[in-house]
């Protein structure tokens, strides 16, 4: 009886543990989150459009974006962004980095984003001229 009793400890041991095991794993939804063009010098340029500084998550006054003249925001996976020491949303410099592909929009001279999910961008809105 003694060499079965530990087989039979085993297969409870076994049976228990499973039954308090999740049989799912849950997963957080990834959301985005906005940034806004900051136009140096009013430009709009593709090497401005694509330049990660010049796009800020806190711009104070958010701009009216609708149109697709201009830049104006986009939508960054949260995957892609992280809280800076200030708390305030940023690109990550490591790991998943955003890349801010730029083309022509409207008119010649003024870029838009463009977006791609490979890119991290989720989606974009964009100023009239």
């Amino acid at each position: 009886m003694k060499r079965y009793l530990f087989g039979i400890i085993a297969v409870i041991i076994a049976t228990a543990s499973v039954a308090f095991t999740s049989s799912h794993s849950v997963t957080k939804p990834l959301t985005s989150h906005n940034f806004y063009y900051v136009a140096p010098s009013g430009l709009y340029t593709e090497l401005a459009v694509e330049n990660k500084a010049n796009w800020i998550s806190n711009p104070g006054t958010i701009p009216t974006c609708s149109g697709s003249a201009k830049a104006c925001t986009i939508a960054v996976n949260d995957n892609y962004t992280e809280l800076n020491g200030s708390g305030v949303r940023v690109f990550k410099t490591s790991g998943n980095i955003a890349n801010i592909v730029a083309e022509e929009g409207t008119s010649q001279d003024l870029f838009v984003p463009i977006v791609l999910s490979s890119t991290g961008l989720d989606s974009k809105a964009d100023r009239p001229q």
